[in-house]
């Protein structure tokens, strides 16, 4: 004989559940029952009356309060231990005890904020429509408005004869659209700031079989973890943060000295998106790697040009921050000039590029501390930004040789337009 059971609501088993913990584990209280003959005697103690010398003079309790008060009031006063409070919240290595931190900042700034002073503008001379005379046909009756076909011939544009509506980019084909879509590392830079160094050994699996094929979207997946790697990894400790470093300058290295056009770009966008999230003394281990690797012998121009695409993507993020990077760049474009890389056209373009980027400074008047801030120093020229004046006469300066004559030699212009940093070729 088969017997169905009808299973119990979650309202039975949680009675079930209660009724075993009363049943099993009933509390209990303690009575404690003192003779009559000492009641009166801790009446008297109770009791106030002239000449009383066991009455205490202060009470504990409000003692123990008014410290506890002046000790409160003391450290809202103190907003150095605030401050130092937050920040040790916010450099912790638990994302809970970050988001904390950011909570009580947004909290104190709510409770503090300044409300804002409103003040009335009367304008002296007010339309009598409120605005413009152009604009009187949205302000005034509806008779106002067009309500003629060559009005509204003026204002749109008319439907084209053959009926049709240009679409949008978002309705273009697949082929139209490849390779404009955003770059995807802010799910990898979450993991990395979530779980600490846990899962670094699978990822460094997966990018060593990504790096190993040289397909456009494989190098496009691999160029966003190691931007979410880097970037998510510079709260870490030091000896974390190191093994990455180390694991990562081999892997790169090797990868960049094969790396083709169809690719370049994705690199490009990771380290733009790694120097613009960390500050240049997280990244000197990278800029170093760059030079390095730009500085070693080829003799094919594709190599040449990618090599100084990849340095200027990256030290294009800190602007004018990073005068003695830009000197070095600025040398290095220079070595290419007297060198074999000027014989290439796309060389030549991507010098050219590089030159005006790291000039760009000067047109915003960027001073820099001389020294870099250090006293002691006796050379200062590699803290000085490279001024366009300086480009146009060490150009001039190679040209001379060459038998130039006249209009052909490069002057100083103003403003020097052939000099102006153009996005296009970023």
């Amino acid at each position: 004989m088969i017997v169905f059971l009808k299973p119990k609501s979650i309202i039975q088993l949680t009675d079930l559940a209660r009724d075993l913990f009363v049943s099993n584990f009933s509390s209990f209280q303690i009575e404690y029952y003192l003779p009559d003959s000492v009641m009166p005697l801790a009446e008297q103690l109770l009791s106030d009356y002239p000449g009383i010398c066991h009455k205490p003079e202060f009470s504990c309790i409000g003692r123990a309060v008014a410290d506890d008060r002046k000790r409160r009031e003391f450290a809202l006063a103190s907003k150095r231990g605030v401050v130092l409070h937050f920040f040790k919240l916010l450099t912790s290595d638990i994302i809970n005890t970050r988001k904390i931190a950011i909570g009580f900042r947004s909290s104190w700034l709510k409770i503090h904020r300044q409300k804002a002073v409103k003040e009335d503008v009367v304008i002296k001379i007010a339309h009598r429509e409120g605005g413009p005379e152009r604009n009187g046909q949205l302000l005034s009756a509806s008779v106002a408005t067009t309500n003629s076909f060559s009005m509204t011939q003026q204002i749109h544009p008319p439907m084209p004869t053959n009926g049709t509506v240009p679409n949008s980019t978002r309705m273009s084909t697949w082929a139209f659209t490849h390779g404009q879509e955003d770059f995807g590392c802010m799910r990898h830079r979450r993991i990395f700031r979530s779980f600490n160094d846990i899962l670094l050994p699978e990822f460094f699996e997966m990018l060593d079989k990504l790096l190993d094929i040289g397909h456009e979207s494989h190098h496009r997946l691999a160029s966003e973890l190691v931007t979410g790697m880097v970037s998510g990894s510079k709260l870490w400790q030091y000896a974390k943060v190191r093994k990455v470093q180390e694991r990562l300058e081999q892997q790169l290295t090797d990868t960049f000295l094969g790396l083709t056009e169809e690719v370049e770009k994705n690199w490009g966008t990771a380290l733009a998106t790694i120097f613009d999230a960390c500050e240049p003394r997280v990244t000197n281990w990278l800029i170093q790697m760059l030079f390095g690797l730009a500085k070693r012998p080829t003799e094919i121009s594709t190599q040449i040009k990618t090599r100084l695409y990849l340095l200027q993507s990256g030290l294009n993020q800190y602007e004018w921050r990073i005068p003695n990077e830009w000197r070095r760049l600025f040398e290095l474009c220079m070595e290419h000039v007297n060198g074999l890389g000027c014989s290439y056209q796309n060389v030549r373009l991507r010098i050219g590029s590089c030159l005006a980027t790291i000039s760009s400074s000067d047109f915003k008047k960027a001073l820099v501390e001389a020294n870099g801030g250090d006293a002691n120093a006796e050379d200062d020229s590699q803290w000085k930004h490279v001024t366009v004046e300086e480009v146009i006469s060490r150009i001039n300066a190679m040209l001379t040789p060459l038998g130039v004559k006249h209009s052909v030699r490069l002057l100083m212009v103003s403003p020097p337009m052939f000099l102006t940093p153009n996005r296009h070729f970023l």
